[in-house]
């Protein structure tokens, strides 16, 4: 931890007026327990910017765990005023107000967040308890519903569920649902238990480090000093051989740099800590390709898609890359079609037109652009490639 005070106390002699390197400083401060050091970084944070969201989020976090729980609300509602945006001040404010009673205020802060989509199980849940508390048993029943479904192993959403239908008197269901919690507890149990087992002090400090090293190096790359960023975001790699951040904040860098094979290195990386995401694979194949390493291109794609077969951006991706290779055009129409099966948006019914025409099936390319000038009708492109296709079947025809 003393090379990451290091790297906040440059950081601060650099940028003194920057409030994200108070910012750093403070979350410093509060992982060594030096809470008053921690509350004066971040008061210096809104000296220098009084909008500075994340620094009255961490005072209002500060106040809380003091127990001043007044002082905690105020922090939170003004950074909301500031930044209506601000979903996690949002979510802790609900959560002091549902605890001291004011369940009114709490469902009118959650009811917007909730039902602009799916915003994570949290939402829901506190929504759920703000619910309950004003014994409003049919809605709370709604809303643990609703977060048992984004998040089925959440074990307060399951419990709040119990408890809504065990208020409307559906007892049944009640027990049904408190046996389910039952089994989740003892699954959690197991899970901390493990977890516990493979715990290591040495290495959860130096995926602390490794983090603050990360945003350490944002700020200094936001500042111009790519080279200083590059080598703390180097050095949290090589701290925490499981960290996303360093690894996405590098490749973003190597990209900028045109330092292709570094980023393609790095890409192969995330893609091993973050199975199950194409877009990794997509754009090593895009950078093998701008080095005419076309056989490279294809084979990264080809993997990608044998693991993720109903991907449709992988199989976008290689139709892309067959259409522009001119090697496979059958390849490109069978990717082009499975695209357009998963995800018929105009682009694909695009690709899919482009792919029968390039493959010499000028009907079908009609029909495919037909298609997607219907999904979107005012698409000058869509009419002109519409006008060209049809002129070049009437070429064929008169042959």
């Amino acid at each position: 931890m003393a090379e990451a005070g290091a790297v906040a106390e440059r950081l601060i002699a650099d940028f003194p007026e920057d409030p994200d390197a108070r910012e750093l400083s403070a979350r410093l401060a509060l992982y060594r327990g030096r809470t008053e050091q921690a509350v004066a970084a971040f008061e210096k944070c809104l000296e220098l910017n009084p909008d500075y969201v994340h620094a009255r989020r961490g005072l209002g976090l500060i106040a809380a765990k003091k127990g001043d729980y007044q002082a905690a609300i105020a922090h939170f509602r003004e950074a909301l005023r500031r930044s209506p945006d601000a979903s996690d001040c949002r979510l802790e404010l609900a959560r002091l107000l549902i605890d001291q009673g004011e369940s009114g205020e709490a469902v009118a802060l959650l009811e917007p967040t909730t039902a602009a989509g799916p915003n994570g199980a949290e939402a829901w849940v506190l929504l759920g308890m703000a619910r309950l508390q004003r014994r409003e048993y049919e809605l709370a029943k709604k809303c643990y519903a609703a977060a048992v479904e984004l998040e089925p192993g959440n074990a307060k959403a399951q419990l709040g569920l119990a408890t809504a239908l065990a208020r409307l008197g559906e007892h049944e269901a009640a027990r049904k649902q408190q046996s389910a919690v039952e089994v989740y507890r003892s699954q959690e149990q197991q899970e901390r238990r493990v977890r516990r087992g493979a715990y290591n002090d040495l290495t959860a400090m130096s995926a602390d480090v490794a983090e603050m090293h990360t945003n350490t190096g944002r700020v200094f790359a936001a500042h111009g000093e790519v080279a200083i960023a590059e080598q703390l975001w180097r050095r949290a790699a090589a701290l925490d051989p499981r960290s996303l951040n360093c690894r996405q904040a590098l490749a973003f860098h190597y990209l900028q740099q045109r330092k292709y094979l570094d980023a393609i290195e790095v890409l192969r990386q995330l893609a091993a800590l973050d199975p199950g995401k194409s877009m990794y694979a997509i754009e090593i194949s895009r950078l093998y390709a701008a080095a005419d390493r076309l056989d490279a291109a294809e084979k990264v794609l080809t993997e990608c898609c044998q693991t993720l077969p109903d991907d449709a951006a992988v199989h976008i991706a290689l139709v892309e890359f067959h259409l522009q290779s001119g090697q496979n055009p059958q390849a490109a129409l069978t990717h082009a079609r499975k695209a357009h099966e998963l995800s018929p948006t105009a682009a694909n019914c695009l690709n899919l037109g482009a792919a029968y025409e390039r493959n010499n099936d000028l009907p079908n390319a009609v029909v495919m652009v037909e298609q997607a000038l219907q999904k979107e009708p005012d698409n000058a492109r869509y009419r002109e490639l519409l006008a060209q296709l049809k002129q070049k079947m009437q070429g064929v025809d008169k042959q």
